[in-house]
């Protein structure tokens, strides 16, 4: 609450963080397998933080430098001493949106400074700022482009968080058609790296609203591309997820029909899940051919649970024998008996009577 503290009050907290900051002496130490964690309940770390919200609470009455002078010394003299703070890095980054308020040009001059990575100090900002920031800036996602790009290369130890966070980022960009973002998203797909590829279908899933039907199709075919380039379990664990993009397809035709066969292909162990007959079912209504091929596949491959999906299964024949494509629906029913799902007789013979 903005009036719990007024101004002189505030002030009177600067110089009570800074005494504490001349006298913080502890030795900071990662003692959880979760760094952001350590360093949100260090006592520096709350330092530095309290530093910056003291901040944003004066700015509103600064006038054009919003930045509190002396905390800014402060900052300013954590970069260019070489002190090495590791909670000092992470808060920083835990809040570049907030210190880009106070003072873009402050966060362009520093930058380099900021966002280092060496052995010592390992990407910690732009860990702590992919970590802590949902909402991507666009004047932010422009000043840290590099830093985007450069991430890509060595995120591969760091974090899960970091890595999802820093595919949202890109995603989000991408839908918004800012600049670089297509060259960013060319560097994950040649990156190899299979949990971008994973976090980025897992966003594609739910968050599809936030992308156009052909950026979904271009993702889908980059991702399926350069499967090829990794090691062949790893590809027929993402050819298999892509089939969960069935649910965007608005139009079926021969090409996305062969997509998605292909990842039924490479479902391995993984039966098919609900949602793809789902969509399945839904696109059969007015593709029942291309559809009817796609579901002969999966009952061939025998990568369903027949029991559990037996409603949805019966209800897709069905709707393939009243939309006059017996010869597909035949073949299925065919190769459930050869999967012994023998039930489907019932449906078999309602459309091919018997002789008498």
């Amino acid at each position: 609450d903005k009036n719990i503290f007024s101004k002189t009050e505030l002030l009177k907290c600067i110089d009570i963080l800074i005494i504490i900051d001349q006298k913080d002496k502890q030795k900071f130490e990662y003692i959880n397998k979760d760094p952001i964690f350590d360093v949100i309940n260090s006592t520096r770390g709350k330092l530095y933080e309290a530093f910056i919200i003291v901040s944003l609470r004066l700015a509103p009455e600064a006038g054009i430098s919003k930045w509190n002078e002396q905390i800014k010394d402060i900052f300013t003299k954590r970069l260019t001493d070489n002190s090495n703070f590791d909670e000092f890095y992470w808060t920083v980054g835990f809040y570049i949106p907030q210190i880009g308020y106070l003072d873009k040009d402050w966060l362009e001059i520093f930058k380099e400074k900021i966002f280092i990575n060496t052995e010592r100090i390992q990407n910690y900002a732009f860990r702590g700022y992919l970590c802590r920031t949902n909402r991507v800036y666009k004047d932010i996602y422009y000043l840290l482009t590099e830093k985007y790009s450069n991430f890509i290369e060595v995120n591969e130890n760091s974090e899960r968080l970091s890595s999802k966070m820093l595919v949202q980022h890109i995603i989000i960009a991408y839908s918004q058609k800012w600049e670089y973002s297509h060259k960013l998203l060319e560097k994950v797909f040649t990156s190899k790296n299979v949990t971008l590829w994973e976090y980025l279908i897992e966003f594609i899933q739910f968050e599809y609203s936030a992308l156009q039907p052909e950026q979904i199709d271009y993702l889908w075919i980059e991702l399926l591309t350069n499967c090829s380039k990794i090691e062949e379990k790893k590809a027929h664990e993402i050819i298999f997820r892509c089939a969960s993009l069935i649910k965007f397809v608005r139009v079926l035709d021969e090409e996305i029909k062969i997509r998605l066969i292909q990842s039924i292909k490479h479902s391995q162990k993984s039966p098919i899940n609900t949602d793809i007959l789902k969509g399945l079912q839904r696109l059969s209504k007015e593709y029942p051919l291309l559809a009817g091929e796609i579901m002969l596949e999966i009952v061939r491959a025998n990568k369903v649970d027949f029991y559990y999906n037996r409603t949805i299964i019966n209800e897709m024949i069905d709707m393939l024998f009243e939309l006059s494509q017996s010869k597909i629906a035949n073949e299925i029913c065919e190769a459930m008996v050869e999967n012994y799902q023998f039930y489907i007789k019932n449906i078999y013979f309602k459309y091919n009577p018997p002789l008498s």
